[in-house]
């Protein structure tokens, strides 16, 4: 099973820092991935080189030819499952997938709040489509099912979690004994 991560950039945020962690661990697990990006950003070369092949995939001023290019790179890398971590990559995800019967699964790492109207359209017409959409807490999970009136069979948690690994530092300077 080889699963598609969508990433919208590679820039220095908290889910791109939270998916290159995941990347760097995948293949000691033998998990068949890839990842597909629309903008470069601060942490490109750190995805490059993370292990995981990275596609770039970036907006067109043709929207469907850009859905069209996302499409043949699924078909192309033989995905099983997508996996977005944005409402809009969801949405690319879904309608490039039409007649595919691919499962798109949309993870949710905020509440959303503060966005514009074209942002929260796309929300609520990709929550319901989604595949299954996975939060970061039970009380988040809630919070979307209330809010957004969806079934609770399509909604899971998986609670959000960062490898501490990376702030161990080597050359770290070893502390004096008390006395």
């Amino acid at each position: 099973m080889k699963v598609a991560y969508l990433l919208g950039s590679l820039g220095r945020g908290g889910t791109e820092t939270l998916i290159l962690g995941i990347f760097r661990n995948i293949k000691k697990n033998q998990f068949d991935a890839i990842g597909f990006y629309r903008k470069t950003g601060a942490l490109e070369q750190d995805f490059l080189h993370s292990g995981i092949p990275m596609l770039y995939l970036p907006n067109t001023k043709n929207y469907f030819k850009y859905l069209w290019n996302l499409r043949k790179a699924i078909v192309l890398n033989n995905i099983d499952i997508i996996h977005a971590q944005q409402p809009f990559d969801a949405l690319n995800a879904r309608l490039a997938c039409i007649f595919k019967n691919k499962p798109v699964i949309l993870s949710h790492h905020g509440y959303h709040f503060g966005h514009d109207f074209l942002w929260m359209t796309v929300l609520r017409i990709i929550l319901p489509l989604a595949s299954k959409n996975i939060f970061v807490s039970k009380t988040q999970m809630e919070f979307f099912i209330k809010k957004f009136h969806l079934k609770k069979r399509n909604q899971t948690f998986i609670y959000n979690g960062i490898s501490f690994d990376k702030f161990i530092s080597v050359n770290e300077p070893k502390l004096p004994k008390e006395v």
